[in-house]
């Protein structure tokens, strides 16, 4: 079997349905194994960064890996920025790259900046935005590399990882039966050690008389979505949504307090600035969550924090901030110590406070009656109510990044079932129109509402029809 072949039908065998690709000569036999592999299908894209971008709104959709093959050199640069999206994001997926064959790699000239045409340090430029990269070296050890990387995409904190494969190697015929595998870890149960945390909580839980429910990206990255359900509805907190769960709960729901932190609603910002008790699941909480100084997040709140990567949640200390406790699991495994005790769990009567949020949230709506009556021109607060009335509850909504993403996220009243997304972040101009595509595959065709915006929300409602009716 040809080795390309080989690497077609791994990525046919974990799932991977679609591979966006940006052809050239490093990796034409990828793609053209790609495009014969029954039950995968190559989608090109105009430029890498856009099949990037393509892999980001096809993994936030789908919650799996998504996939892209570029050539060598510039193929690779312009992937970076989709990447970067990916990594901050937490998001699994694989890049599979071309490089120029092994015999003309820089390391055979010492000295020189390049040797092969279009040769660029691939793994060096994209390790620290990566969970893992490697070149390959020996065509016997692709199926080790390949089943090592999409372990690490897919464990612990996710995230992209590349494989870079020299053209040399890519048309090499290989056994498949005499491959080296690689060995996954024995796993790991945490709730056993957090078990002891979680009663701690239990009785902060039952003495709060001012609770909010911080859900972040971490709970739908470990697919705890019904869970988290489970816990606030047994809860009845309050619940602040970061980005990344902004679709989590419909704009309407009795308990939503819609998000917090510098670019969010007032009533957001008002009811974790007065809590006495904030747990937070799954998010990093950064500083566009807490605001700056990060001492004044939640001021004379408990704070307890869930998360899986120690770093951090060592962060909060190095700057300041007290946290009551620190929990450093999945979120797999802290709902499911949940689940177990949710009859234990006691609250005290949250009516006054949730009266309260409520008023905040009359007071002091996203889109004021005023906004809708604005003469001359269309504000984009009135445009994005508007544009949430007329979309269906099964719809995918796509916005770009800077003002765009900022109003879209603030007025787009989310019902239940829709999925309002970006690159959160990163956070790149350009995002919304190859996120879209990516996302529009992943949802079997259906319709995508790609919010195009430069800067600030600029809509032109005929171009924005048009592409929604293509797809």
């Amino acid at each position: 079997m040809k080795l390309s072949d080989y690497v077609a039908r791994f990525l046919a065998d974990i799932g991977i349905r679609h591979v966006f690709v940006v052809t050239g000569g490093a990796v034409a036999h990828l793609i053209d194994s790609v495009a014969s592999q029954p039950g995968i299908e190559y989608v090109p894209t105009l430029h890498e960064q856009a099949a990037a971008m393509a892999v980001d709104g096809y993994a936030r959709v789908t919650g799996h890996m998504g996939a892209a093959m570029v050539t060598t050199g510039p193929g690779v640069t312009n992937l970076m920025t989709g990447i970067a999206c990916l990594y901050y994001d937490s998001l699994p997926s694989i890049f599979i790259a071309g490089q120029v064959s092994t015999m003309r790699l820089s390391r055979n000239a010492p000295g020189v900046r390049q040797l092969g045409f279009q040769e660029s340090p691939h793994v060096d430029m994209v390790r620290p935005i990566t969970k893992y990269a490697v070149l390959v070296e020996d065509a016997a050890r692709i199926r080790y590399e390949l089943e090592k990387a999409v372990y690490l995409a897919t464990s612990g904190r996710t995230g992209p990882v590349l494989v870079d494969i020299p053209d040399d190697l890519q048309r090499q015929e290989i056994d498949p039966d005499s491959l080296e595998s690689f060995s996954l870890p024995a796993a790991v149960d945490g709730s056993a050690e957090i078990d002891g945390q979680i009663d701690r909580l239990l009785e902060w839980i039952a003495d709060a008389s001012r609770p909010v429910l911080v859900l972040g990206a971490g709970v739908r990255i470990a697919k705890q979505e019904a869970a988290a359900r489970r816990l606030g509805d047994k809860l009845g907190f309050p619940i602040g949504l970061t980005w990344a769960m902004t679709d989590m709960y419909a704009a309407d729901h009795p308990l939503n307090i819609g998000g917090f932190g510098i670019s969010a609603t007032r009533r957001g910002n008002f009811a974790v600035q007065n809590a006495d008790l904030v747990l937070s699941i799954g998010s990093r909480l950064d500083s566009h969550a807490t605001g700056t100084p990060i001492t004044g997040f939640a001021r004379g709140a408990r704070k307890i924090i869930v998360d899986i990567d120690a770093g951090e949640l060592a962060k909060f200390a190095s700057q300041g901030m007290k946290v009551d406790l620190t929990i450093r699991a999945d979120a797999r495994d802290f709902f499911a110590v949940m689940d177990r005790k949710l009859n234990r769990i006691k609250t005290r009567d949250l009516s006054p406070w949730l009266d309260r949020i409520a008023e905040w949230r009359r007071r002091y709506p996203s889109c004021p009656p005023e906004f809708e009556k604005q003469k001359g021109s269309v504000n984009p607060y009135a445009f994005l109510k508007t544009l949430s009335r007329q979309t269906r509850p099964d719809e995918i909504i796509v916005t770009d990044c800077g003002s765009n993403l900022i109003q879209t996220f603030q007025a787009y009243a989310v019902s239940e079932g829709q999925r309002l997304l970006s690159a959160l972040n990163n956070s790149p101009m350009g995002y919304s129109l190859a996120g879209s595509i990516g996302a529009c595959f992943a949802n079997d065709r259906r319709r995508v509402i790609c919010i195009i915006g430069d800067g600030g929300l600029q809509v032109n409602m005929q171009e924005l029809g048009a592409i929604a009716e293509s797809w």
